[in-house]
């Protein structure tokens, strides 16, 4: 069985969707850490600036959800602020145990989260909505 089969264009639409916000987001997030950020408040300033668009990105264009978005926005930010906390331990091991360079430890979480919030996002947050 092929990903396509399984999963439809969906995951291009998401992965082309994450890939330009992460994109936006890890410039924003080199530029705080330059203007004097330390590189954990930066990430948490960063993080919580695109919630919000990727919450509308993501129930319109990639996974056209026409559920209640109210009940979708309180799963999702509850999926993102999980994913958040993921985030800073993976930034923070590469800051703190590895001394890896800020955009490296930004670069690992960034390769990994984007599993952990699709499949939070399809079988959680826009769940297809069941004809009853």
């Amino acid at each position: 069985m092929k990903i396509l089969d399984l999963f439809g264009y969906e995951v291009i639409r998401f992965l082309i969707s994450g890939g330009v916000i992460n994109a936006i987001v890890l410039i924003f997030y080199v530029i705080l850490v330059q203007i004097g950020f330390d590189p954990k408040s930066a990430l948490t300033i960063n993080y919580w600036l695109t919630v919000f668009f990727l919450f509308m990105s993501n129930k319109k264009l990639v996974f056209k959800h026409d559920g209640d978005s109210f009940n979708s926005l309180v799963k999702f930010v509850l999926v993102y602020l999980l994913g958040y906390f993921f985030t800073l331990v993976i930034v923070s091991i590469g800051l703190d145990f590895f001394a890896l360079n800020y955009i490296l430890s930004m670069f690992i979480a960034s390769v990994i989260m984007p599993f952990y919030y699709y499949f939070m996002q399809k079988f959680l947050v826009f769940r297809p909505v069941s004809n009853k």
